[in-house]
């Protein structure tokens, strides 16, 4: 645990600053702002026990010794950290506080992991339709509503969760609303299929006694929004509990199926990425191995490539 009264006043100033800056940029969501506080605010600690009395007189070494001092640290948290202290460096960098090579002093403790996007599969996908088709209950026109959003807008399960009926305008033909994780705001349009999944939810299945301005309701009195996002996370397994079918891992499959069949049918990254509501594409690049198409067109062969082993063998 940090102890605030340890930290100077110049130090508070020049922290807030820099998360003002963030901001602007897009680029600090909630969870990531409690990142980045407990990091810069760790390395002040630890200037402070070092004497170290300006940040211009940070040298590589202090960077070092941080990182070590964080050995108590999971390997995770600790990359975390070491992650978001460089790039409050290279910002610091960048206004000419710190030398350019500085941020260079802070290393990972291990190269970050990569794992393949999963997606939905052709017969999970017809599974889904078919219970488009076929949806009457409430329940059942509420989770296909639910689903849609997701599979067809990428939609994240926190945002259906809190999307209100003044959110969505049936004249323009879009949704609207800011995005819980990253605080950018989203106007996306709407296909037939899904506009009129979430129609036929508002007018057959949702409660109509409600006060709430949430789009989707419990469907035990008093009638108000969804208590807990899993509900909008459950929808998904609600449709795959009668088939013979694997049931999909997470509702964020569903975002993911949404941003491959994009990039599959030839969309740009730029055109993704604000569909996504992403504020840097790099988030875009492990959908690139989804698109098995175009990764084909990349392939070299190897013929006229003369290799030997060792020994000339």
């Amino acid at each position: 645990m940090i102890n605030q009264s340890n930290i100077l006043q110049w130090q508070h100033d020049l922290y807030k600053k820099y998360l003002s800056f963030r901001k602007k940029c897009n680029n600090c969501t909630p969870s990531t702002e409690k990142t980045v506080h407990a990091a810069i605010y760790s390395f002040y600690e630890f200037i402070n026990m070092q004497n170290v009395e300006n940040i211009s007189d940070v040298q590589s070494v202090d960077l070092k010794n941080w990182s070590i001092h964080l050995i108590h640290l999971k390997t995770r948290t600790r990359n975390l950290y070491v992650s978001q202290l460089r790039i409050f460096f290279e910002y610091l960098a960048e206004e000419n506080i710190v030398s350019g090579t500085l941020p260079m002093a802070l290393m990972y403790s291990h190269a970050p992991i990569t794992t393949i996007v999963d997606t939905l599969t052709e017969e999970q996908l017809d599974i889904i339709n078919d219970y488009r088709i076929n949806a009457s209950t409430a329940i059942e026109l509420r989770n296909i509503a639910i689903v849609l959003l997701g599979l067809k807008m990428g939609i994240r399960s926190i945002d259906i969760f809190q999307l209100e009926l003044s959110d969505i305008s049936w004249k323009e033909r879009t949704i609207s609303f800011e995005q819980k994780k990253t605080g950018v705001f989203t106007m996306l349009p709407f296909s037939t299929e899904v506009g009129n999944s979430v129609y036929r939810y508002i007018t057959e299945g949702r409660p109509r006694n409600s006060k709430s301005n949430r789009v989707f309701l419990s469907h035990n009195p008093p009638y108000d929004g969804l208590k807990h996002s899993s509900i909008v996370r459950n929808s998904l397994k609600q449709i795959f509990l009668k088939e013979n079918v694997s049931v999909p891992k997470g509702f964020h499959i569903t975002r993911k199926t949404f941003a491959s069949n994009l990039l599959c049918s030839g969309n740009t990254i730029d055109m993704i990425a604000t569909a996504l509501g992403h504020s840097s594409l790099r988030n875009i690049d492990p959908y690139l191995s989804t698109d098995d198409k175009n990764l084909r067109l990349c392939g070299i062969g190897c013929e006229n490539i003369n290799y030997k082993g060792v020994y000339g063998l």
